[in-house]
């Protein structure tokens, strides 16, 4: 069912072509939500994995790094499986919100926001712009 759903909306409509928009950009808006993460950076605060990084120096996103066999702290993370488990706790609230949004992908914006947020709810120091955009994206590319 949940498939079925994201198949759908990935289309623009049900599939059928009458449906569908012709032009790209709208395409992406049927695939992109405009909904709110306000929530997301006291989510993230609770929960102790995530907690227990900031308290070791470490970023939101982590990226597991197979040559040495450990993680690490990066702004930019690909969607392997071994980073998808690595940032799950990051990841669940996100999607708990898309399940309710009809599966939509949040917007680069509003999990920007958020990042930014959550790094001023841990009373950490705020991230250069450009370190937060990565791991906005990284947060897309794992979700998406």
């Amino acid at each position: 069912m949940a498939m079925a759903m994201a198949k759908e909306v990935c289309l623009g409509g049900g599939g059928n072509p009458s449906s569908a928009s012709s032009s790209p950009k709208s395409s992406t808006n049927t695939v992109v939500g405009n909904f709110s993460l306000e929530e997301i950076p006291a989510k993230w605060d609770d929960l102790p994995a995530i907690r227990d990084r900031m308290r070791n120096g470490e970023s939101l996103i982590m990226r597991f790094d197979s040559t040495v066999g450990k993680t690490e702290a990066a702004s930019a993370v690909e969607a392997t499986v071994e980073n998808l488990k690595l940032n799950t706790p990051v990841l669940l609230p996100i999607m708990e919100i898309m399940a309710i949004n009809d599966l939509r992908l949040p917007s680069i914006e509003a999990l920007i926001g958020a990042i930014e947020d959550f790094y001023q709810l841990c009373k950490k120091t705020v991230r250069q712009p450009d370190y937060v955009y990565q791991e906005a994206w990284s947060i897309r590319r794992m979700i998406g």
